[in-house]
């Protein structure tokens, strides 16, 4: 029995990302308009009035520069659904016909209210890093 290793699985989680329309995922959730090579909307993770939310197809990314949530697919999905990152490996490679091996039910689930624990962290050490004191800190080496 050949065990899988974590470049197999990095390929598994590609093909899904590469097979899923993110335009369609997304655009279930967003009203997008066309803008040049990219689509624009308003952000369904914060209120505003003016488009702040891109999506690129051709390099399969979100972002949005009036809250700064962005990401893949799994991404866009973990944070609109509160799904954990197996959740929706195993949706999206089902929808696109993808067959996860056996190993991939081992993946952890993470709660939401980890990942938002997680994210606030996140936000909190980031504004530390750009606060006039973490500018000054300099390098650590």
């Amino acid at each position: 029995m050949k065990t899988r290793t974590h470049a197999d699985n990095r390929q598994i989680i590609e093909e899904i990302k590469h097979k899923v329309d993110l335009l369609q995922v997304i655009g279930q959730s967003v009203r997008l308009r066309k803008q040049g090579r990219r689509w624009v909307g308003l952000c369904p993770f914060h209120r505003e009035k003016t488009p702040s939310f891109y999506v690129d197809p051709q390099e399969g990314f979100f972002k949005c520069f009036g809250c700064g949530e962005g990401g893949d697919v799994f991404a866009f999905l973990q944070q609109r659904t509160g799904q954990s990152f197996g959740d929706v490996l195993h949706q999206l490679a089902q929808q696109v016909g993808v067959t996860l091996p056996d190993s991939s039910k081992s993946i952890p689930k993470v709660s939401s209210q980890h990942q938002h624990t997680l994210r606030l962290a996140g936000d909190f050490f980031t504004r530390c890093l750009v606060s006039h004191e973490g500018k000054t800190a300099g390098p650590m080496n």
